[in-house]
């Protein structure tokens, strides 16, 4: 009898988790919805300028789309983000990650992309710091040029001095 109420107890526990993995965050779990959190939008979904019904349209997201919480939930409204799109969504449309690969596809992608923007923004600091050095360079040969220029004729003149005293 112990060992039937235990698998019913494990039967039981294993479908709360899946139930409670399936369900939707609604405006009840507000207050469980934090910045920086993941989850997915449940349906397609568009995200709005502002949190109210009327506000202009961003973008849409289709249903499964993996969303980053931008501010805590408040007002039946949450802020979220996906790539460079950002906008409100009712909450009612939020939901757990189910699909963990598409999640993981989500975050190397952000990833890649965080590299791609630290690559270029490295490549235009080391062009920054090439054009100032060959500025430099073209500087001081400007100089050399000028100087030796300016000797050139201060010698010319000593010369055509001395050859006038000298004549004297």
């Amino acid at each position: 009898m112990k060992k039937r109420k235990n698998k019913f107890g494990r039967i039981m526990c294993i479908l709360a988790a899946l139930l409670v993995m399936g369900m939707t965050a609604h405006a009840a779990d507000a207050e469980n919805i934090k910045k920086n959190m993941v989850l997915q939008v449940n349906d397609d979904v568009k995200l709005c300028e502002s949190p109210d019904k009327p506000a202009a349209v961003t973008a849409t997201l289709e249903k499964g789309t993996p969303v980053v919480i931008m501010q805590d939930a408040k007002d039946g409204w949450c802020m979220v983000s996906y790539h460079d799109k950002s906008g409100y969504v009712q909450i009612s449309h939020l939901g757990i990650v189910g699909d963990k690969d598409k999640l993981s596809d989500e975050f190397r992608i952000i990833s890649e992309e965080g590299v791609m923007g630290y690559l270029e923004a490295d490549m235009a600091k080391r062009k920054m710091v090439s054009e100032r050095i060959w500025g430099s360079v073209i500087l001081l040969l400007v100089v050399a040029i000028f100087g030796a220029g300016i000797l050139s004729a201060f010698k010319k003149d000593r010369k055509n001095m001395k050859k006038e005293l000298g004549s004297v």
